[in-house]
């Protein structure tokens, strides 16, 4: 899609899908609430207990900063944010119980899967991200953002299409451990194999062989009959 068109998906033009489902534009059924930054801010204490949820508390739920709370919208571990400012902005991840920061926003959504629409975010990340507003820092283009088509079936399926997601992620993420312990497996056989080897214990079996050999061909050198 152009840069001049990347505003205009037409719903007509759009794939056919399932019955039952509808394509809708995030704008009619999602809304965005912006964090700000407090003017109470530093480290945890009796009166700034609260976690301050900035660019880092968010990737890496490192919590350096803390606020009373006061006059900020707050999320919690159920709520959608989203990187709405910076270099990561489109970045949408799961909330945390704290106040949001100035740089992101959290997504609310009366009548749909609140993990549904997280997990379809995720897919649009390149392309939110790739088309952002401003030069100097980065932002989600709104006119972007909010008519980005969403395939809709009922809420039903949205909860049957998350619980297979996530039972999927689940067997993925099984599997990563499984290839994590095999190579970590395999480098230990890799260091005993170089241990025995300069233990001469890869070639004790040779050894053996050649001194029976060698045994073998001095009995037969001494079985020789005397001329």
């Amino acid at each position: 899609m152009s840069d001049n068109s990347k505003n205009d998906y037409k719903i007509s033009s759009l794939p056919q899908l399932p019955n039952g489902w509808v394509w809708v534009r995030l704008g009619e059924i999602v809304e965005s609430i912006k964090g700000k930054k407090p003017k109470n801010l530093g480290d945890k204490n009796e009166f700034l207990k609260f976690p301050y949820i900035n660019i880092e508390a968010f990737e890496f739920k490192r919590f350096n900063q803390f606020t009373d709370g006061k006059d900020c919208p707050t999320c919690e571990p159920y709520d959608i944010l989203i990187v709405w400012d910076g270099a990561r902005c489109g970045l949408v991840g799961r909330g945390v119980k704290g106040v949001i920061g100035s740089t992101l926003a959290k997504l609310d959504c009366a009548d749909i899967n609140k993990p549904f629409l997280f997990y379809f975010l995720q897919t649009k990340y390149e392309y939110i991200n790739k088309h952002p507003r401003g030069v100097g820092i980065p932002h989600v283009e709104p006119n972007l953002f909010w008519n980005i088509p969403i395939p809709l079936p009922s809420l039903a399926e949205q909860h049957r299409i998350v619980a297979k997601i996530e039972e999927l992620f689940t067997k993925l993420d099984a599997g990563v451990e499984a290839l994590k312990k095999a190579k970590e497996q395999i480098k230990r056989y890799r260091q005993a194999v170089l241990k025995y080897a300069f233990e001469g214990k890869l070639t004790e079996e040779w050894r053996v062989k050649a001194t029976q050999v060698r045994a073998n061909q001095v009995r037969a050198i001494h079985e020789l009959p005397l001329p």
